[in-house]
């Protein structure tokens, strides 16, 4: 049986690279900015907040709503009583 050697592939041109750094340099990833009614994305930020209007009566200093696989995807852990 041969050697199994581990191979990177670029999320975006789907190349595979024998190097981390190299599939990471091929296709660097955008920074993007998302509004946070219709989850559309813009590469101005001035564009993502003018998408859509707020609604009134909103509080414009409300914090986001976070559902719960929002914070465990960014690292938070669930306390199980």
């Amino acid at each position: 049986m041969g050697t199994i050697k581990a191979r990177y592939r670029c999320h975006e041109c789907r190349e595979l690279h024998e190097d981390r750094r190299d599939a990471q340099n091929c296709c660097p990833p955008e920074e993007v900015y998302v509004c946070s009614v219709c989850d559309q994305d813009y590469f101005r930020l001035d564009e993502a907040e003018s998408c859509c209007p707020e609604e009134e009566g909103s509080d414009p200093d409300a914090l986001p709503f976070i559902s719960h696989a929002e914070l465990e995807a960014l690292g938070q852990l669930r306390l199980i009583p």
